[in-house]
């Protein structure tokens, strides 16, 4: 042990960076807020459309760095700034394994995203491509992208979401699709 620290829980550690990082802790439980969808169109009192709830995203939403890469200063993950980095489509496994393999701007830990940060670009309230204004992202196709989770009902099939519309599923881990590399979060 370290002179001047004491040994403390890994929940409240965990607590302790959730607060730091602007969560809010409460009853020993990090309250995290649900970012806002983008939506701004509403076609029924009541719908997200018209009550906006959320947090909301930052301004910037996006840092380009410069370099071939994008951090979202929402979630502090840094993008490839080219969505077809690793160019074509590709099954499932040659996916996971072209981003698990990629160096680039330095950079050796990409990964493939998963299904939670893949859908953290989405603004559902745009379409072809579905992502917020003003993003500086290039060669984003508006196709389906996958995901690296697995669900949890099948080893064979992995989720994806639709880059066209923000639709979210799964499918067979044979088909071929995009992959978009992330790192971090930064």
């Amino acid at each position: 042990m370290v002179r001047g620290f004491r040994k403390i829980s890994k929940a409240v550690a965990i607590s302790a960076i959730l607060f730091f990082m602007g969560s809010i802790v409460y009853g020993g439980a990090a309250i995290i807020g649900v970012r806002k969808t983008g939506q701004v169109t509403t076609s029924a009192a009541g719908d997200d459309g018209a009550l906006k709830k959320g947090v909301a995203w930052p301004t910037p939403r996006f840092k380009d760095s410069g370099d071939g890469t994008v951090t979202d200063n929402m979630t502090g993950l840094m993008w490839t700034k080219n969505g077809q980095q690793i160019p074509g489509q590709k099954k499932w496994d040659a996916a996971l394994a072209a981003c698990n393999n990629l160096t680039y701007a330095n950079y050796k830990d990409w990964r493939m995203p998963n299904i939670l940060e893949l859908q953290s670009l989405i603004d559902y309230g745009k379409y072809n491509p579905a992502l917020p204004d003003k993003h500086p992202f290039t060669n984003v196709v508006s196709d389906i992208y996958w995901s690296s989770t697995t669900t949890a009902s099948s080893a064979k099939h992995a989720f994806y979401i639709s880059l066209n519309s923000g639709v979210l599923s799964f499918v067979g881990k044979d088909c071929y699709y995009s992959v978009w590399p992330v790192r971090g979060p930064q």
